[in-house]
């Protein structure tokens, strides 16, 4: 049996090599390649791999006896390797998990495009019962798009795929449109959405929509916490070179248990009346994070409320490792914000008068 065949891996590991010499790799690389200063990209990839930009190529490996997964992507002359244990189960999880999503995706297209022509057919009959069922319908295909798009970034993530679109954007200017927006759509609630700060542009390089969705994951955690009634806080301010923002609330608090089990990629939060669906709404807020170089922290106390600190780099610089096609479905024309907040709205915000 091989020494390492029983170690404990990080999930994964990256290694960047320039002209076949090792630049830079984390602890974690060393778990996988104890001699990592040697590493010879020839021998893994039985031959010279392309020395131009093009998509990830992915290799199974075998070291001292582990199976391990090599993602090599060639950037600007610089190859950058994402390294992790090779898991069939896992594997085939994910595979199911990406087959999932992609049909998730067309069944909704048709859902879409079907709703739209019987809602042309009952418009004008003036009967409210299939204006309501209509209007159900439209905040279930919002519902089913929410998760259809996280476990597309849940899956790419761990593919090590998950893509940036860094722009330019004044990120105080976000944050102040988004209140607007939440305090128009949150109405019939007694919840107010405030902003602290950003009394003056902040210029970010990151992904605007990518952020978008962070900060409507966080409110979305905040009105499921305080119920119907509440305030929620979005502060954002920032130094020469980072930006911080925060979305806090003073509903119910979470427990010693449930903070522990927060950032869970697999936990479903909450039991009976509060159960908030599968838990892949904080590790999308993590993931989105941490791709951009930032970190995210929540604190919370039971019967105070919840509060989640996101510290961002002024300039991103994104991972050109995790570089692949862009997704255009993810918004596909409609509101991020009623997508982001389909599990906690009403379904009579889904009007398709309202919502088109």
């Amino acid at each position: 049996m091989s020494v390492h065949r029983n170690k404990m891996y990080s999930y994964e590991a990256v290694v960047v090599l320039k002209d076949g010499a090792v630049l830079y790799y984390d602890s974690a690389a060393t778990q996988f390649f104890p001699d990592i200063e040697s590493i010879n990209l020839e021998t893994i990839f039985d031959g010279p791999i392309p020395a131009i930009d093009e998509e990830p190529i992915t290799k199974e490996i075998n070291v001292d006896g582990v199976a391990i997964l090599v993602n090599a992507v060639i950037h600007h002359g610089y190859t950058v390797l994402i390294l992790r244990k090779a898991d069939s189960v896992g594997e085939q999880a994910l595979c199911a998990i990406e087959a999932a999503s992609s049909e998730m995706r067309n069944l909704l297209s048709v859902m879409k495009m079907a709703s739209g022509l019987m809602f042309q057919h009952i418009e004008g009959l003036g009967n409210k019962k299939l204006d309501t069922y209509t209007a159900m319908l439209t905040h279930s295909y919002f519902g089913l798009l929410r998760l259809t798009n996280n476990l597309s970034d849940f899956s790419s993530y761990l593919r090590g795929s998950y893509h940036l679109n860094c722009t330019f954007f004044d990120m105080a200017m976000l944050v102040k449109e988004l209140t607007d927006s939440l305090n128009t759509v949150l109405q019939g609630k007694e919840i107010s959405v405030d902003v602290m700060g950003g009394e003056k542009p902040i210029l970010i390089f990151a992904d605007r929509e990518k952020i978008m969705k962070l900060i409507l994951n966080l409110v979305s955690n905040a009105v499921a916490g305080i119920g119907d009634r509440g305030t929620i806080t979005l502060s954002v301010s920032s130094n020469k070179e980072r930006v911080i923002f925060s979305v806090a609330d003073n509903g119910r608090g979470l427990s010693e248990e449930e903070i522990a089990t927060v950032w869970n990629r697999y936990q479903v939060q909450g039991s009976g009346e509060v159960r908030r669906g599968i838990g892949l709404g904080m590790t999308i807020v993590q993931l989105i994070a941490r791709q951009h170089g930032g970190s995210a922290v929540l604190e919370s106390q039971v019967g105070v409320g919840t509060k989640v600190t996101v510290s961002l780099p002024l300039f991103a610089i994104e991972d050109t490792s995790l570089k692949t096609e862009k997704i255009l479905y993810e918004s596909s024309g409609v509101s991020p914000l009623l997508t982001e907040l389909a599990g906690v709205l009403h379904y009579s915000k889904y009007d398709p008068r309202l919502v088109d």
